[in-house]
């Protein structure tokens, strides 16, 4: 039996790589350093994630630092834990800088990343709802939620989330890809068309918006148009081909007229 567009499950978690988590920099966190202070939060800042763990353990350790400064401490050491596959103490720095700052919606952004490289996107879920609560206008926050929402086929909040995020930044191609698919599991194949329409517009380059709209243009009836957008996606992505091969999309050149 054929995949289709709805059993794409496998390859939705492969790729749902979100935003890059934020780190704090010396300029952020305060103006008030003394120059022992700025050297050693530079260093936990601006170390490669080889070294940048131990840095900022020796910023932390060193009790120079209080308030946003430790809160940026604890991120960044955070986010080099992450890097270097230590989801668990990652955690432990990102609640540390939740308790330290309760209030700063990108630490709560950033655990729900964590979050969700770990499955728990039921956490992950939370995490980004005190994110959005605290700063509404947080695009990238109302993307990664929307994503979240539509792996949980959790269509219409997924299209809210997404049609939100489209409204504070209407030239993020992504979001209009992501809003498309939706419509595209929702059946609303137009608007699924006019939404990969708006991402290939923005993002000429954008393969698997093509690939979607190839789905939407068959489903519609018109396999003349879905056979030249899957061609182009495959085309601007050959790893592609085995997604196409599952969902029975045509390679078939399209006839002249």
């Amino acid at each position: 039996m054929k995949q289709t567009i709805l059993d794409w499950t496998a390859w939705w978690i492969a790729s749902i790589v979100f935003a890059t988590t934020i780190g704090i920099s010396v300029s952020s966190a305060t103006e008030s350093f003394s120059a022992e202070q700025i050297s050693l939060f530079e260093k936990c800042e601006k170390s490669p994630p080889a070294t940048q763990i131990q840095a900022c353990s020796a910023a932390i350790d060193s009790k120079l630092f209080q308030g946003p400064q430790l809160v940026g401490l604890h991120v960044n050491r955070a986010n080099a834990y992450d890097a270097n596959g230590d989801k668990d103490s990652a955690l432990k720095d990102y609640n540390r800088a939740v308790e330290l700052a309760p209030d700063n919606a990108g630490i709560y952004y950033n655990r729900g990343v964590l979050f969700v490289s770990q499955k728990d996107y039921d956490s992950a879920l939370k995490d980004y709802d005190t994110a959005i609560r605290l700063n509404p206008g947080y695009v990238v926050a109302l993307y990664n939620r929307g994503r979240i929402f539509e792996f949980k086929n959790d269509l219409a909040r997924a299209q809210a989330d997404f049609s939100e995020a489209i409204r504070l930044a209407p030239k993020a191609a992504i979001v209009y890809r992501e809003r498309g698919a939706v419509y595209l599991r929702a059946n609303q194949f137009q608007r699924a068309v006019d939404d990969e329409n708006e991402a290939v517009k923005i993002e000429p380059a954008m393969a698997y918006a093509y690939y979607l709209r190839g789905i939407a243009f068959a489903k519609l009836g018109d396999s003349e148009k879905a056979t030249s957008d899957t061609q182009k996606a495959l085309q601007l992505d050959p790893k592609l081909l085995q997604l196409i091969k599952l969902n029975g999309q045509s390679l078939a050149p399209t006839p002249a007229r």
